[in-house]
């Protein structure tokens, strides 16, 4: 017996994961720009 409220708890938390680490990657790559601009000067 498959439980579907496990199957969706765990889509929500590859979701979650997947949109924590592109807003990780989004400050990351503010950081770097940051770091240009100031290397830049």
């Amino acid at each position: 017996m498959v439980n579907i409220e496990q199957i969706k708890d765990q889509g929500g938390n590859g979701y979650n994961y997947a949109k924590l680490h592109f807003e990780r990657k989004q400050l990351a790559l503010k950081y770097l720009e940051s770091l240009i601009e100031v290397a830049k000067k």
